[in-house]
Order: C-alpha cells, then structure tokens, then sequence
C-alpha cells in the first residue's frame, strides 16, 4: 500500500474533481456488479488452483529453492491442487466449519500457501498474522477474531501464549496427513468473509479488514491482467504473507494468472543466485528490499534478467527509483493500494516511465478514483470505488463503502491526464518497510515505563524503510538518569521490531498548545532542523 508524501508533477498539470475510470471497469451502477463478477471469473481462489491442475497438470507451480537443512522442491499444480484437497478435508476433519477463523503464523513456505487455500476452499476464513509479533499482539489477535485453530511454523511456543484459549497445531500438518477421501466443495456466496488482514492500531484496539471472496477474487484477478503475467511468469515471494501486498498481490495473483511462484521466507544473502537460477522474471517488493538490494555485489548484473521490478507497500523515493534503475538497467514500476482494497488500486505498468516517487499510475482494471474536496486546484482526498473493496472492519463492518460504493482513502493526490499522483495523507499512520504503524501504539508503550511522563510519535522520511518512527518523550517528575537505550529495551520487549522507533529524544518538556495538546508539527520541525545540523 503505498501512500506517498511528495510534490513532484508533470509539467502539464490537470487537476480533475472527478473521477477516473481503469480499463474494463464494470458498467455504471452497483445493480448487477456482483452477477456480472460471478458469470465472468471464479468466486473462490482456490478454484484457480483445481482448473490450472486440470489444464496443466505437470506444470509446476510453487518452488521453494533450497536452503541450509532443506532440498530443493518443486510443487506442479496437480500435486498442489492434491495438498489443498488434503488440507481443505484435514480442516474438516478437525471440525472447522465456516465461518471460523484459522490464524496462520509461519514464515512464507508451501505449507502457508496450503493452508490459506485449504482456508478459502472449506469457507473457514484465513486470518494470516506477523511470525514476528510478540506473544501480547499473538493473543490480542487471536482474542479479537475469535479464532478456533491457531496453525504455527512454532506450535509449542504459540501454545503457551494461547493458553487454551483455541487449538494450536503445527503448521506442516497440512502438508502430508493422511486424511479420509472427501470433496469439500468450496463456498460460492462472493460475499462470504474470506480473510482477515490487520493493518495497525493498538493492542488493545487493532484495525482488521475484512476482506470477502469476491474483493480477494477482483482484486487477483485486475492485477493479474494488469500485469500481464501468465503461465510463463516467473514470480518471486519474498515479501511476508501476512501483509496484504503479499498475500493477494502476490500470493493470489500469481494463482490466479497460472505463473510459478518461487517462494522465499524473506531476505537471503544468495539472493541474486535465486533469482538466476529459477529464472525469475517478476520482482514484486518494497523500497527496503530495493535499497537493499543495491548493497549487494553483483547486482548490476544480477537482475538482468527480470521483465519487471514493482514496488509497493511503502513511499518509494524518486531518487532510489532512479538509482535501482541505473545501477540494473531494470526498469522500475509502482502500485499504490491499501488493504482496504485487496489491496490494488493503481499502478504505472504498461504506463510511461515513472516520473516521481508520487506518480502511482492509472487505476487497475475495474476499479474507479476520484478526488474529492478540492476547492483551490490542489490535492484532494482519493477516492475509490469497485468490487475490490473490503467489507468494513472486523467485527460489524464499519467503516464499509457508502451506499454508492465509494471509501475514501485517508490519502491526498490528484489526477493528471489521467495519471495519479499521491501527495500526502490525511490519516497520522506511519508506514515503516511496508508496515502501517499507528503512533498512539508506540505511544502506549512508551508511557508504560513509570519515568516517562509523556510521550509523542512522528514518522520521518528513511530511504531504506520508507519512514521510520521518531519518538519523544518527557521524564515524569521526581525521575532522572532515563536513557534511550533503556526505553528502546523497554519497547522492543512490547512490540513488534518494526514498531520500534528508530530514534528516541528525551526532552525536558513537550511544546503544548493552550488546551495541553502535544504539538507535533513542532516536533517535526525540531527533527528536520536536527537533520540539517548533521
């Protein structure tokens, strides 16, 4: 989901208070969209899955390359449409029954590809969740869905921290077990809640998307013709499942278009002999991958045989665009999306060459932007309509579409001869190496330590991670000696790392306005001018 602050534009600039349409959108009027959606394409993922088998047996489609301890593996679509049947029967088997939530905790692998298509096919609803995230986040999650069976790459230490509260087995039990032959015919309501993806928010109050099976099934299906992967495709999944971007804009995009999937439970320093030696033709990632990249040796001539890079999840800087470009001579393309919306929204695929890191492209077919409230010509609030988007926030759907269909992104941007450009965003969340952060979390947990008095979270442009999240606090009183190693111990042992906040200040007091309020933009300002300094 990238969202970008910037203010690069075109030389020929026309601001549109209207909307722009992707190519292919469905006819004008919510009556009949969903009718057209289910005569046109599958309703369910995993059907892709049973029709490619059916087509392309022996074609393959998931690799998992080889690591230390573990082979090489190749998976065809019929040996992968087989583990699906098997899981989808093995869920039954334990008594899962929609509309349950399954929480899938692992790092990305065969067995997670298994288990959320088993997930989609039996009507259970698949609820992926950070491998990383700390045993409080684990069990606010699980108490917040109401999940029944926890699926952990680490069933023993995921066990302790539920506490009875849902079954928890291990992952790799979808792959293998035997399981008494059995056809679950996978559920056909497009509306029927497919899965859960979290976004940020507190521990005690997080945001989870509900996202039903025709918004997973449009959203696949417009990226993929945008794309124009096909059986030819060579994928690389790199990027976590438990994030929205890759788990539909990869994962399911990739199924759906019938390409092979080379799949990577992140980073690896062989990285560039990977992506040789499968071939790879796609790389889908974030600008921390990207900068990353750039530090290997090699990668001049290690990418040479992409078709594509495109980066999303997180602000891409027009100068590490520019840079990845020269350095491999791969082009670099963007998508903007959230993952409200499944989560594609635009992208400048097939589009002319990126001009800013604010330039996000033209929306995705079947899917319609328009800028709202713009009175002076300038940027307005995007705007997004289209069978893509979720369903409202987990549990009672609030926060869902207008009547008309419309939602409103919380982004600023405007539209330019029929090309996006974002400009900032409304909402405060800070997205950090793909991942939305809200301050008042890290906020939280900074106050939890007795001598801090008060506390305050801005993000800051980082190149490597997008933003990163700069903290200040003020010393309670009667309290001294507080050190910022101490407060970065005490969050890290709260959150997950990459709500961490990269710099912490310890200020004597807080800039306040008349009401006490904090005034952050003043805490911006301190930052920026510090930067200078350095």
């Amino acid at each position: 989901m990238t969202r970008r602050r910037g203010t690069d534009r075109p030389q020929s600039r026309e601001v549109r208070q209207g909307w722009w349409r992707g190519p292919g959108r469905w006819p004008e009027g919510r009556p009949g969209r969903l009718r057209a959606l289910c005569q046109t394409r599958r309703v369910n993922l995993s059907d892709t899955v049973r029709e490619h088998a059916g087509r392309r047996p022996d074609a393959v489609a998931v690799i998992e390359p080889a690591a230390p301890g573990s082979d090489r593996r190749e998976t065809t679509w019929a040996q992968l449409e087989a583990a699906v049947a098997d899981a989808a029967a093995l869920l039954t088997e334990w008594g899962l029954r929609a509309p349950q939530r399954v929480l899938l905790h692992g790092e990305n692998s065969l067995a997670m590809v298994v288990a959320h298509l088993a997930c989609l096919r039996t009507g259970t609803v698949s609820t992926p969740v950070n491998p990383q995230a700390t045993p409080a986040e684990l069990r606010a999650t699980a108490e917040l869905t109401g999940a029944s069976l926890l699926l952990s790459d680490d069933p023993a230490g995921a066990g302790e921290v539920a506490g009875g509260l849902l079954d928890v087995r291990s992952l790799t039990d979808v792959l293998g077990t035997p399981t008494a032959p059995q056809t679950v015919a996978a559920p056909v309501d497009p509306e029927a809640l497919a899965v859960l993806v979290q976004t940020s928010g507190s521990v005690r109050h997080p945001q989870v998307v509900m996202l039903s099976h025709r918004a997973v099934s449009t959203s696949v299906s417009s990226v993929a013709r945008a794309s124009g992967l096909d059986g030819s495709s060579v994928v690389l999944a790199l990027l976590p499942f438990f994030h929205v971007f890759g788990l539909n804009a990869v994962l399911g995009t990739s199924l759906a278009a019938g390409a092979r999937l080379v799949v990577l439970p992140g980073l690896r320093p062989d990285l560039l002999d990977v992506i040789r030696a499968e071939g790879v033709t796609e790389l889908p990632l974030t600008p921390t991958v990207m900068f990353r990249l750039l530090q290997l040796p090699g990668v001049d001539v290690g990418l040479r045989g992409l078709d594509r890079v495109l980066s999303a999840g997180a602000p891409l800087s027009t100068a590490l665009a520019r840079e990845f470009a020269r350095v491999t001579g791969v082009r670099v393309d963007q998508a903007y999306g959230l993952t409200e919306a499944a989560p594609g929204v635009c992208t400048t695929l097939g589009q002319p060459e990126l001009i800013s890191g604010a330039h996000v492209g033209v929306p995705l077919p079947g899917v319609e932007v328009r800028i709202g409230g713009v009175d002076d010509g300038g940027p307005g609030e995007v705007q997004v309509r289209g069978d893509h988007l979720f369903s409202g926030y987990w549990p009672d759907g609030h926060g869902a579409p207008g009547p008309d269909g419309w939602w409103s992104t919380g982004d600023l941007g405007y539209l330019a001869d029929g090309q996006l450009f974002l400009a900032g965003r409304l909402r405060e969340v800070v997205i950090v190496a793909g991942f939305n952060v809200y301050p008042s979390e890290v906020e939280e947990a900074l106050m939890e330590h007795p001598a801090v008095h008060a506390a305050a979270v801005i993000g800051h442009g980082d190149e490597q991670t997008g933003e990163s999240l700069v903290a200040f606090v003020s010393v309670a009183p009667g309290r001294s000696g507080l050190s910022v190693g101490e407060l970065q111990r005490h969050v890290s042992a709260r959150l997950a790392r990459y709500k961490c906040p990269s710099e912490i200040y310890v200020l004597e007091r807080m800039p306040r306005s008349i009401t006490g309020k904090i005034r952050k933009q003043d805490l911006r300002d301190l930052v920026d001018a510090l930067e200078e300094e350095q």
